[in-house]
């Protein structure tokens, strides 16, 4: 694998983990993909129910697609998107707040963490994908009242 290769996965992976640890898009799309599978919905179903009440109609391969993307936390929705998903899939509104960050708080950390990450060595970077995966293992914890960062840096 070249660097470049090594930096794309490494961002993968670090944007997965960080997902994982602050317990936001990926638990979004996870519900998504539980509730539509519950009501026996295909992706494409629910991409076409989707962007036609967006006001912007796709089908076939292209709403799968839509849909896959939210499930797999490739994308997160805009707004506007998440209440069009709950409400289809009748997902309770406060539940889905807490589901979300605000899209511009995440980007803008993304595209921090992309920008520190791309100036980093192999090296360097494999030592941030070790922090982060660490993190997000004690980020568990948060859930239960504990410190995220309690005992990270401990081996």
């Amino acid at each position: 694998m070249n660097r470049n290769e090594l930096k794309r996965k490494a961002e993968d992976e670090l944007k997965k983990k960080i997902n994982a640890a602050s317990g936001t898009p990926s638990q979004f799309g996870l519900r998504v993909k539980y509730e539509r599978k519950a009501r026996k919905i295909t992706q494409q179903e629910l991409g076409e129910k989707v962007s036609e009440l967006e006001g912007n109609p796709v089908h076939g391969d292209a709403a799968r697609v839509l849909i896959s993307k939210i499930e797999h936390n490739v994308n997160q929705p805009s707004r506007k998107r998440m209440a069009i998903i709950c409400e289809l899939l009748s997902i309770d509104e406060a539940e889905e707040e807490s589901m979300a960050i605000p899209m511009d708080a995440y980007a803008e950390m993304m595209t921090e963490l992309t920008s520190v990450c791309s100036k980093l060595s192999p090296i360097a970077l494999s030592a941030v994908l070790a922090y982060a995966k660490q993190f997000a293992e004690y980020g568990k914890g948060e859930k239960n009242g504990k410190s995220t960062t309690e005992g990270c840096d401990k081996k």
